[in-house]
């Protein structure tokens, strides 16, 4: 599973354009007034609210960038690919 945070048009275009199996990647909005557009598209997504994340900001984008960095490892390690 891909998991993604999407804040704009633009943004889940490229998602599109760069993932065409939609259906197997968790979509995260942290945009509130993007919200419509996914609705009005029938975008299964979740909605981020900033105010209850936070307190686990630190935490979060830390697990973020680690998952960054091992995807990138695994990249460079791998020139197959």
């Amino acid at each position: 599973m891909t998991l993604t945070i999407v804040s704009d048009q633009k943004q889940y275009e490229e998602l599109l354009k760069h993932s065409p199996d939609i259906i197997n990647i968790k979509i995260l909005c942290d945009n509130l007034s993007f919200k419509h557009f996914l609705d009005k598209n029938n975008v299964d997504y979740f909605l981020l609210e900033e105010s209850l994340l936070r307190e686990n900001w630190k935490d979060i984008n830390t697990w973020c960038c680690d998952k960054a960095l091992n995807w990138n490892v695994f990249f460079e390690e791998d020139t197959s690919l």
